[in-house]
C-alpha cells in the first residue's frame, strides 16, 4: 500500500483547463505557470469557450496514459452531448465562477499546498490592500 501511495505522489496530475475568455485564460495559466511545476500539474490542453467532444477524448487518453485527469471550466458549461461523454467516458468536468476556487482546487488535486497558501495570501491581500504580506507583489513582477 504504501508503494502505490509513493508512486500516485509521483504521477503528475493532469487537467484541461477551458475559460469563456482569452484573459480569463491567460490570468489563469499564468499563476499556474508561476505556482503550479508541470512535472507535478500538467496541463494536456486549455482554450477558450465551452468544452467540446475532443476535450473529452483528451482528458480520457491523458487519463488512460497518467492515470487521471479532471476538466476544469471558469465562467462557461459544457452542452448536453458533452455532458453524457463526459459521464461515460468517467472524466469528472468541474465549473467555477470565482477565479480563487478554481485554482485552489486544481492545486489541491496537484497537492501542492504551498500554492495554496500563496493563493489564500493573495486573496487576503485583495481584501486588505494595506496588509503588507508581499504575496500580490510576486504575482505582480
Amino acid at each position: 500500500l504504501a508503494l502505490a501511495d509513493e508512486r500516485e505522489a509521483k504521477e503528475p496530475f493532469n487537467a484541461i483547463l477551458r475559460a469563456s475568455a482569452a484573459g480569463e485564460l491567460q490570468a489563469l495559466i499564468d499563476f499556474l505557470d508561476r505556482y503550479a511545476p508541470k512535472d507535478v500539474l500538467n496541463l494536456v490542453s486549455f482554450g477558450v469557450g465551452a468544452p467540446t467532444s475532443t476535450d473529452i477524448f483528451k482528458a480520457s487518453e491523458a487519463r488512460s496514459m497518467a492515470g487521471r485527469c479532471d476538466i476544469f471550466l471558469f465562467n462557461v458549461g459544457p452542452d448536453v452531448h458533452v455532458r453524457m461523454l463526459a459521464k461515460r467516458q468517467g472524466i469528472k468536468v468541474r465549473q467555477y465562477d470565482v477565479f480563487e476556487d478554481l485554482l485552489r482546487e486544481m492545486l489541491k488535486e496537484a497537492r501542492l499546498p504551498h500554492a495554496v497558501y500563496e493563493l489564500r495570501q493573495m486573496a487576503r491581500d485583495r481584501e486588505d490592500p494595506d496588509q503588507e504580506t508581499g504575496a500580490l507583489d510576486a504575482v505582480k513582477h
